[in-house]
């Protein structure tokens, strides 16, 4: 596959878009009620808002392709733990729902493991079409 196409405009548009739907698709979920999500354990609810921000983080991460992984990786987080916090904000004000640093905390901590993950894959992805043997064409 032609890495320039991850380049292009309309790809990074595209990335953006993903962005925002999710976050758009975040917002709808928190303005339930409830959310009927088996519970087996106490405090199941941190795994699924780590899950719920690491994605977010991911999808950040590959969006700002432009720019040093320190820098992308501090934007993808900070994009997404700010969010988080909205979010936090949002569900105190939906009944049958709350707000609570613990959330948040669980939140940031699945950011900050999106964003390490993607750049971290990009790099090794990057280093293994680097050492690849390349085809001769005659």
């Amino acid at each position: 596959m032609n890495s320039k196409i991850f380049e292009s405009a309309g790809y990074r548009l595209f990335a953006w878009v993903l962005v925002l739907g999710y976050m758009g698709l975040i917002f709808h979920l928190s303005s339930k009620p409830s959310i009927p999500l088996p519970m087996w354990f106490p405090n199941q609810d941190k795994i699924y808002h780590f899950l719920e921000y690491h994605i977010l983080a991911f999808l950040s991460a590959h969006a700002t392709a432009r720019g040093s992984h320190k820098k992308r990786f501090w934007t993808a987080l900070t994009l997404a733990s700010v969010y988080a916090l909205t979010d936090e904000f949002h569900q105190s004000y939906v009944p049958g729902r709350d707000s609570s640093f613990g959330d948040w905390a669980a939140d940031a901590c699945g950011a900050w493991f999106g964003a390490f993950l993607y750049l971290r894959s990009e790099t090794l992805l990057r280093r293994a079409r680097q050492n690849a043997p390349r085809l001769e064409t005659r």
